[in-house]
C-alpha cells in the first residue's frame, strides 16, 4: 500500500518545482513485512505497532550526510496504533528554498526507547541509518565505539531510502521490515514500568518543615517534566501531563504515587497549585540518573501575595502573560537565607531582591536572599559564583511557560542539632 506523507519541499528555480514524498511497505524479497496475522504484506494498515514509535525523515544532499536541509523526529500517531501514522506526521519546510539538485531523502521507524531526548530542550534526536545499495537498512552492523553515542548508527525497526532528481514529479520510497519486532513483539513492547514517587511541600517563608495541613488540604500536585515547543521557542508543562499524587495520612503532609510507565526523561519537577483564584503553580526541579527508579521530590509552596510582591519588584502588576519567572533563595545549613551571595546561571540575567522583596538591589542577595530571573532556559543549572561554603550543590530550573520555577541553594553543612 502506497501512503502519502505530507510534505511538499518547495526547491529553489524559476518554475518553483516540488519536491512530493511518498512511502510504500516494499515489495521485494529482501526485508519483507509481516501483517498482524504473520503474512507477507505491503498494507501498512495490517501493521500494529504495540510499542511506542517515532518516524526518522531526512532530506539532504548524498554528498553530505550531517548537514540534512530537513532533520524530523516525531512520534507516530494512529488511533489503532498502525503503520499507517507515518502519513500523519507533518513535516516543516526548511528554512529557505532548498537548491534544485539531486536528494538523498532517508526514512525510518525506531522504538520510542532507541531515541535520544537532549537533555537541555528536551527535542527527541533519532539515530541515524546505514543503508545498503537496496536502499534498504543495513541489518547488522559493526561494533561502533565512538564516545558521541549519536555518531553511531542503529538499525531501525522499519526504514528506506531513495533519491529525488530534478524533474521528478514524485519521490517514493520503499521501507523494508528491517527488525519489525522491535514494533510489534508484544513481551518487548507491554512491559510496565512502574515508579514510586514520593513528595513533601514546603513553605518559600519556612523550608524547614513541610506546610501545615490546613494549607496541604488545598494543594494540588503533581509530577511531570517540562517539554520544549519549537513552535513557541519555550518550555512547557501542559495539566495533561502533569501526574497527579495523592496525600498521604501522616502528622506531616506528603504525597505520594506509584506511576504507570510515566515516561520521564532525565528530569522532573514536582508541580504545586494553590486552589484559590489566579494562582500560579509552582514547580520545583530536579535530575533523574535512573527515570525507571523511584524517586523522593522535596517541593516549595509559593503564596500568592508573596508572588506579587516579588513580581511589583520587577515591574508586573501580575504575573506575565508570555513566559514564565524562577525565583530562588540562597539560604545556610539552618535555613536562613545569607545575604551578599551572587548566583550563576550560565548568562541569564540575575536580578536580586531587596531586605523586604518589593525592591531590586545590586551586588548581591539582601537580607531576604532572594533572586529572580525571567530569561534563564528550563534546563538552567543554578549556582552560588560567591563562596558560601563547600557544600553549596548546584540546582536545575528554568523558565517554563505560564509557571513559577522555584531554585533552593544551600550550604549543606553541618545543620544545629544534627549529628
Amino acid at each position: 500500500m502506497r501512503a502519502a506523507v505530507a510534505i511538499v519541499v518547495m526547491l529553489a528555480a524559476c518554475s518553483d518545482p516540488k519536491l512530493s514524498l511518498r512511502y510504500r511497505l516494499t515489495h521485494g524479497d529482501s526485508q519483507q513485512c509481516f501483517s498482524d496475522s504473520g503474512t507477507v504484506t505491503t498494507d501498512c494498515q495490517d501493521v500494529t505497532m504495540l510499542c511506542d514509535a517515532y518516524l526518522s525523515v531526512r532530506v539532504l544532499r548524498p554528498t553530505d550526510q550531517d548537514a540534512p536541509y530537513i532533520s524530523v523526529c516525531e512520534p507516530l500517531i494512529h488511533p489503532q496504533r498502525k503503520l499507517c501514522g507515518i502519513a500523519g506526521i507533518d513535516l516543516e519546510q526548511p528554512a529557505m528554498p532548498i537548491p534544485e539538485q539531486t536528494l538523498e531523502v532517508q526514512m525510518a521507524v525506531f522504538p520510542k526507547d532507541a531515541i535520544h531526548f537532549d537533555p537541555i530542550s528536551g527535542v527527541a534526536v533519532c539515530p541515524r541509518v546505514e543503508f545498503g545499495a537496496n536502499g534498504l537498512p543495513v541489518p547488522a552492523l559493526p561494533f561502533c565505539d565512538d564516545p558521541e553515542p549519536l555518531n553511531c548508527p542503529s538499525v531501525p525497526a522499519i526504514g528506506g531510502r531513495a533519491f529525488y532528481h530534478p524533474g521528478d514529479d514524485t519521490t517514493v520510497v520503499d521501507l523494508g521490515c528491517t527488525d519489525l519486532a522491535e514494533l510489534t513483539d508484544a513481551e518487548v513492547c507491554n512491559q510496565v514500568t512502574l515508579v514510586d514517587v514520593t513528595a513533601t511541600v514546603a513553605d518559600f517563608d519556612n523550608l524547614v518543615t513541610s506546610v501545615d495541613k490546613q494549607v496541604a488540604d488545598r494543594l494540588s500536585v503533581g509530577v511531570g517534566e517540562p517539554k520544549f515547543d519549537v513552535i513557541n521557542d519555550t518550555h512547557e508543562l501542559v495539566s495533561t501531563k502533569i501526574h497527579e499524587l495523592d496525600p498521604v495520612e501522616s502528622t506531616s503532609p506528603s504525597w505520594a504515587a506509584t506511576l504507570d510507565n510515566p515516561g520521564f526523561g532525565n528530569k522532573a519537577c514536582l508541580a504545586v497549585r494553590d486552589d484559590i483564584a489566579e494562582a500560579t503553580t509552582s514547580l520545583t526541579c530536579r535530575g533523574l540518573d535512573d527515570p525507571t527508579a523511584d524517586f523522593d521530590i522535596p517541593g516549595v509552596f509559593l503564596k500568592k501575595d508573596v508572588l506579587s510582591t516579588m513580581l511589583g519588584a520587577i515591574g508586573f502588576a501580575k504575573f506575565p502573560a508570555k513566559g514564565g519567572l524562577v525565583v530562588g533563595m540562597v539560604i545556610n545549613e539552618n535555613f536562613q537565607p545569607i545575604p551578599g551571595q551572587t548566583v550563576g546561571c550560565n548568562g541569564c540575567t540575575v536580578s536580586y531582591l531587596s531586605d523586604d522583596r518589593a525592591s531590586v538591589v545590586t551586588g548581591g542577595t539582601s537580607m531576604s536572599g532572594v533572586f529572580v530571573t525571567r530569561d534563564a532556559p528550563f534546563g538552567t543549572t543554578f549556582t552560588v559564583t560567591s563562596s558560601v561554603g563547600p557544600n553549596v550543590e548546584p540546582v536545575i530550573g528554568g523558565i517554563v511557560e505560564g509557571k513559577v520555577t522555584i531554585v533552593i541553594l544551600q550550604d549543606k553543612g553541618s545543620v544545629v542539632g544534627g549529628p
